[in-house]
């Protein structure tokens, strides 16, 4: 959880962060791909989580990278720690609540 907690400061700062939510910020997922109200989620893009406990260890924050779409309403990601392994997999898109778009 620290370090998504870090990982959304500094994209804070920098102004890299976009939560799902905020200023009526929408995530839609359709044929062509998903966006974050306009702005095109692209494979590499990191996604913020809020997982259920089960999932997650304990924790609730989470992070993946941004694969591309998987079954209806879900996204397919790369993880790091999930249940202690590195992971390819699926999420749904409800648990999804926040974009960083890496510079470069």
């Amino acid at each position: 959880m620290a370090l998504v907690d870090a990982w959304r400061w500094w994209a804070k700062e920098q102004g890299l962060f976009r939560p799902v939510g905020a200023r009526g910020s929408v995530l839609m997922a359709d044929g062509a791909g998903l966006c974050l109200t306009g702005r095109e989620i692209v494979p590499g893009d990191l996604l913020t989580m809020t997982l259920p406990d089960e999932d997650s260890g304990g924790r609730f924050n989470h992070i993946g990278f941004y694969l591309g779409l998987g079954e209806p309403e879900h996204v397919a990601t790369g993880e790091g720690n999930r249940l202690n392994r590195t992971a390819l997999g699926e999420r749904p898109l409800s648990v999804v609540d926040g974009l960083i778009r890496l510079p470069g």
